[in-house]
Formats: C-alpha cells, structure tokens, sequence
C-alpha cells in the first residue's frame, strides 16, 4: 500500500484518508470491546431519557467511510474482519438502546451503483450522496423522502481537492477531473442564513416540517445542510467542537440529531 503525509494512493487515481482510524475501520482491526460498547449504550439511554422528559426526538446516525463505500478503489490490504466497528456499534445499539441509530452503508452502498456519491480526492459525500444519506435519515424520522435523482439539473466540477492539500500539493499543480450532480433540491423553498462553512449556523425556511431540529456532527453535515435548512423551518447546525455555544438551540429543538462522536461528547 503506498501513502504519502496520511493518504493512500489508490487505483485509478483515487485518493483516501489513512489517519482518523479510516485503515483501522477499513481493515477491521479497531472493533469495539464490551466495556465500550455498555458505556457507549448507558450515554445513549441516559440522553434518550432527557429527551423523551422534555418530548424531543433524537436521533443517532454515522456516515459510512468512503473506503467501505468505494473499496473497489482501495489497495489490496489484508482484511482481519469483515465485520467492522461501526456495523458492531449500530447492532450493539440497535439491540441496547431505544434511539434510532442510522448507519447509512446499505443506502450508500445502493446509492454508489446509481451515480458516484463520494468524492475521488476528498474523504466526504458529495451533494448527491450527501442526499441519499439525507434520506436515510429521513426514513428513520418518518419525513418524505424523494428520489435524489429527480433533482439533478447538471454537473459540475467537483471542486474538493482536501487529499492532495493533506500531501502538501500546491493547488496549481492539482489536476481538476473529478465532476458531480449539480444539484437542485426543492427550488421554490427559501431558505434564510445558511453558511455551510460556519462551525455554527441557524436557518430559517418556509420549509415543510415546522419543527427545530438541531444538528450536531463532523465535517459530513456540511453538504446535508442545504436538505435539512429547506424541508426543516428551522435549523440549527453545529460541528460537534462547537456544542457549548449551542445550549439553548439544543433545549428549544423539537429534533436532534448527532453523530456517534458528539454523543460522548454531549454527556461528558
């Protein structure tokens, strides 16, 4: 396997992340003891118990890794297990714990034989996986879902290049040939105040679900943003190192949502 400054170099020019566990998950080499799995489970039901005494939902989700989504690009590494850290956590959770726990590989796995969901230099969804993944959850929420397809208008270049910045590549010499689905989610919704770079940003829409959902995650929330700020009248999104300047948004949501990580997080 050959990497540079963290990054594996793939088939057919695809780039992958090496760090932030993404081999381990890949390999199958980081599976979760039983002690961590009850403490992870006690913090879920502990915040689901919150929740339902002041009549919120919530819901738990995990965005699959693009090297389980795409491994046909991967290098040819020994697998020890085939049963990964994040399909033990979702069983242990889906037989522990009342809260919806979301994780999206089957959806995403789908979705990858329709249309390219991931991008080729960068570690996250593009916009048309980022809505597929949107769906998922929306299943779960019980909320409309619509084919992703039918709101593509295009395409575009992709322009997410983070694997070569992570290897110190100049922008200059970076050779722009991946493209994605323009895409055009619900046009006559407007949506008010998104920034999808801002570590916190709140939204307001004349969306369909007057409801406030709360949204706490990592850096795959960012293309999310758009679906949720348009079908939620209001929207409060936060990356998961920013949740203490968020408090009140977390108390007033009828909706929460957040990643695996941020549920440790949110009770430490």
């Amino acid at each position: 396997m050959q990497t540079y400054e963290d990054v594996i170099i793939a088939r057919d020019g695809w780039l992958f992340l090496y760090g932030e566990n993404e081999i381990e998950c890949y390999q199958g080499t980081n599976l979760l003891n039983d002690e961590q799995l009850q403490n992870f489970a006690g913090k879920l039901n502990q915040l689901q118990d919150i929740c339902d005494a002041q009549g919120k939902q919530l819901f738990v989700y995990i965005a699959p890794n693009k090297s389980q989504i795409y491994s046909k690009y991967m290098p040819t590494v020994e697998i020890v297990n085939t049963y990964k850290r994040e399909q033990q956590l979702h069983s242990y959770m889906a037989e522990n714990c009342r809260t919806p726990f979301i994780y999206q590989l089957t959806e995403s796995l789908y979705a990858s034989g329709i249309v390219q969901t991931y991008y080729k230099h960068d570690s996250h969804w593009n916009h048309i996986g980022a809505l597929f993944g949107t769906n998922a959850l929306y299943a779960a929420m019980g909320v409309e879902q619509t084919n992703p397809m039918d709101w593509v208008v295009g395409q575009q270049d992709a322009d997410k290049y983070e694997l070569y910045t992570y290897m110190g590549i100049p922008d200059n010499m970076v050779t722009h040939d991946d493209v994605e689905p323009t895409v055009d989610y619900r046009p006559n919704v407007t949506v008010n105040g998104l920034d999808v770079e801002a570590k916190v940003n709140r939204t307001t829409s004349d969306g369909m679900n007057d409801r406030r959902l709360c949204l706490i995650g990592d850096s795959f929330r960012v293309n999310m943003m758009p679906y949720l700020a348009k079908d939620f009248t209001n929207c409060t999104f936060c990356h998961r190192d920013n949740m203490k300047s968020i408090h009140d948004d977390i108390k007033a949501a009828d909706v929460i949502v957040i990643d695996q990580l941020a549920l440790s997080s949110l009770l430490s």
